[in-house]
């Protein structure tokens, strides 16, 4: 498989899918300890590698081929893996070691007044998307980010 081909097949298999329009972490890029590393996706039988080169950012390649660039930080003591691709964000949540790629729990955002989209996606049919169109406070982020269907395994 071409790596550029993984992550729309990981985001793919994630099942829902949460996406949002205005980055968390600029402005507060923090490095997160031990996040550099080998990360394997069972699911696909696939590693990945995150790899350091600033702080707060990092590439997520594979087979020496980059396919994101990764921004990371700390959001109401959750540290939060920015990833961004044709003007939208998606959040992976740290687990422990691991990587959760992640949603939002829609009950919350109406909780907050936070105008949003669900949707099946186009290119991934059985992908459901929330997309978030405006600035989220950093207690409705950290309240709806909730761990999708689809984990990165740290090796």
């Amino acid at each position: 498989m071409k790596s550029w081909l993984v992550l729309p097949l990981l985001l793919a298999l994630t099942g829902c899918l949460g996406g949002y329009t205005n980055s968390v972490c600029q402005g507060r890029l923090k490095n997160l300890a031990n996040l550099a590393g080998t990360y394997s996706i069972p699911d696909l039988e696939q590693t990945l590698k995150i790899k350091n080169t600033g702080t707060g950012k990092y590439e997520l390649g594979q087979d020496g081929q980059i396919v994101a660039e990764l921004t990371t930080c700390v959001v109401k003591n959750k540290q939060v893996v920015e990833m961004a691709g044709d003007g939208v964000f998606v959040a992976l949540a740290r687990a422990g070691r691991d990587l959760n790629v992640t949603t939002f729990d829609t009950a919350v955002l109406d909780a907050a007044g936070v105008k949003y989209q669900v949707g099946e996606s186009d290119e991934w049919p059985g992908v459901t998307l929330v997309a978030v169109e405006e600035v989220m406070t950093d207690d409705v982020f950290t309240k709806a980010l909730i761990p999708g269907a689809m984990t990165l395994v740290k090796q």
